[in-house]
C-alpha cells in the first residue's frame, strides 16, 4: 500500500491542517472564535497566549523607547540651555570686572595724570613662592622694565623683578625682599615695610622699625611715601591691624592688612613712568 493511503499519514495531515488553521486563528485578533470553546482553539491557547504576551511587551518596549527618547532630547535641550545661561553669566562677570576695572584705572589716571599705564594679566603664580609672586602677561615689547612697580586700582601690589619680551615676573609686598619706604596717614609717621614668613602666610606684612611711644594705632592707613623714587607717593598699602613689639629688638612693629587679596587679583596695572621715576627725594 503506497506511504500516502496509510493511517499515519493521513494523521500528519490533519495535524498539519490543524496547525494552519490554529496559527490563522491566533493572527486574526478581530475573531469572533473563542479559544475555550473550539477544539482548535484549545489547542492553540498557549500559543497563542504567548503570542499576545510577546505582542504587548514589544508595543511595551517600543513606548518606553519613544518615551525615553523624548525624555532625553528633552533632558539635552534642557543643558543646552544650561550651558548658554552659564556662558551668559561668565561673560556678564567678565564684562563686570573689566567695568570694574578699567573705572579704577580712570580713577587713577585723573588723581595722577603723570602715571603711564600698562594693563597686565596674571597668567602664571609661582607655586613654590612663600609670598605669592606672579607672573603678567606683558614685558619689554610692552615698555615694561626691571623695577617698575605694580598696582591695583590705588592699592600697591609690588614690583617687577624679572623682564622677557611678552611677559615679566611680579614679587609682592608681602615679600621681605621689597621694602616701600612709607608713611601713616594720621599721625604722619614714617618708617618702611619689610616682612616674615609667619605674616606673609596671613596674607599681611609690617611697617617695622617704630618707636615703642609710636602713636600709630589700629585703623590707620599706611601708603607709599615716595622716597627712593621706584615707587610713587601716596600708593596704599594697607589698614593697621595694630602694633606689638617687633620681638627682635626694643623696637615696635605695625601689622599691616592690606586691602587687597593679593594671591587671588587676576588684572594689575604696571605703571612705567611717573613724574619723580628714579629720582632719590627726602
Amino acid at each position: 500500500m503506497p506511504f500516502y493511503k496509510k493511517k499515519q499519514f493521513r494523521a500528519i495531515v490533519i495535524i498539519a491542517a490543524l496547525l494552519i488553521i490554529g496559527m490563522m486563528i491566533s493572527a486574526i485578533s478581530g475573531s469572533t472564535f473563542s479559544p475555550e470553546s473550539s477544539v482548535v482553539g484549545t489547542i492553540f491557547y498557549p500559543a497563542q497566549k504567548l503570542a499576545s504576551s510577546i505582542s504587548s511587551r514589544i508595543v511595551a518596549m517600543r513606548d518606553n523607547v519613544s518615551g525615553k527618547s523624548s525624555y532625553e532630547e528633552e533632558l539635552d535641550a534642557l543643558k543646552l540651555e544650561v550651558a548658554e545661561l552659564q556662558e551668559q553669566l561668565v561673560d556678564y562677570e567678565n564684562i563686570k570686572r573689566e567695568n570694574n576695572y578699567y573705572k579704577d584705572f580712570l580713577e587713577v589716571k585723573e588723581e595722577n595724570p603723570d602715571f603711564k599705564l600698562a594693563h597686565g594679566s596674571v597668567i602664571a603664580r609661582d607655586s613654590e613662592s612663600l609670598y605669592s609672586s606672579f607672573n603678567i602677561g606683558v614685558g619689554s615689547a610692552q615698555g615694561i622694565q626691571v623695577n617698575d612697580c605694580v598696582i591695583y586700582g590705588k592699592y600697591l601690589v609690588g614690583l617687577v623683578v624679572k623682564v622677557y619680551p611678552t611677559s615679566a615676573v611680579v614679587k609682592t609686598i608681602l615679600d621681605p625682599d621689597i621694602s616701600v619706604s612709607c608713611y601713616e596717614a594720621r599721625t604722619g609717621e614714617n618708617s618702611y615695610t619689610s616682612n616674615d614668613l609667619t605674616l606673609a602666610k596671613q596674607g599681611k606684612l609690617m611697617m617695622a622699625n617704630l618707636s615703642k611711644n609710636t602713636d600709630i594705632s589700629a585703623g590707620g592707613i599706611v601708603c607709599s611715601s615716595g622716597v627712593g623714587g621706584i615707587y610713587p607717593k601716596d600708593l596704599i598699602l594697607g589698614t593697621v591691624e595694630n602694633t606689638q613689639e617687633s620681638g627682635k629688638d626694643v623696637s615696635f612693629i605695625a601689622v599691616i592688612n592690606p586691602q587687597i587679596k593679593i594671591n587671588e587679583l587676576t588684572d594689575v596695572f604696571v605703571i612705567t613712568d611717573f613724574e619723580g621715576k628714579n629720582q632719590i627725594t627726602k
